[in-house]
């Protein structure tokens, strides 16, 4: 854990330590972030720092303690989670998420903190086709969606839609596949299969 020095006052021959107390060392990463309420009311912001246990974003959407958010992340994907703390346009943001998808993304944090300085390329689990054609995506709710694949792997499609687009973390069927949506494109969404 790191400490913090807290100025004294002046004149003091006294220097204060507090500890940092957080469980999961944060990392300065200026991402944006994209999320919804579970009362339906959408909102995007940048993060400020990010942790695997929680995120600091900035949003000029108004959010209250407690409230319960699905938030999706550039280059980390979609995270559920509880609002711990709001002051003015700053959110603490705590993750509620297994261990198995806590190390991944402390992988993909360690990843994007090295990548410019390194030359890294993206990893995905499975290599990405360029794909077109047509594809039927039907949402909980019974609605079918008329999709174009923009691309697709063996774990997952990305389709442009002139539909409504399905909730981010929403469980679909693309053609025979069910997955969940991971995350809006322009125009269109990205699905991740269930394998």
């Amino acid at each position: 854990m790191t400490q913090e020095t807290i100025l004294s006052p002046p004149g003091s021959a006294v220097t204060v330590r507090k500890r940092d107390r957080r469980l999961n060392a944060r990392v300065k990463l200026r991402i944006p972030v994209k999320f919804m309420t579970a009362s339906d009311v959408e909102g995007h912001g940048m993060t400020v720092n990010l942790s695997t246990s929680g995120v600091h974003f900035q949003t000029e959407t108004r959010l209250r303690h407690g409230d319960q958010l699905v938030c999706y992340f550039k280059h980390l994907g979609r995270f559920g989670g509880q609002i711990a703390r709001v002051s003015g346009d700053n959110v603490a943001f705590a993750f509620a998420v297994s261990d198995a998808k806590r190390d991944r993304m402390a992988d993909q944090l360690t990843w994007l903190i090295n990548k410019d300085r390194l030359g890294l390329e993206e990893e995905r689990l499975a290599e990405r086709v360029a794909a077109s054609g047509d594809l039927t995506v039907t949402c909980k709710d019974g609605r079918t969606l008329s999709c174009n694949v923009m691309d697709m792997s063996l774990t997952g499609v990305a389709v442009k839609t002139k539909d409504e687009r399905p909730l981010i973390g929403e469980t679909v069927t693309c053609g025979i596949r069910k997955g969940t949506v991971a995350r809006w494109l322009d125009g269109g969404f990205a699905v991740e299969f269930t394998l």
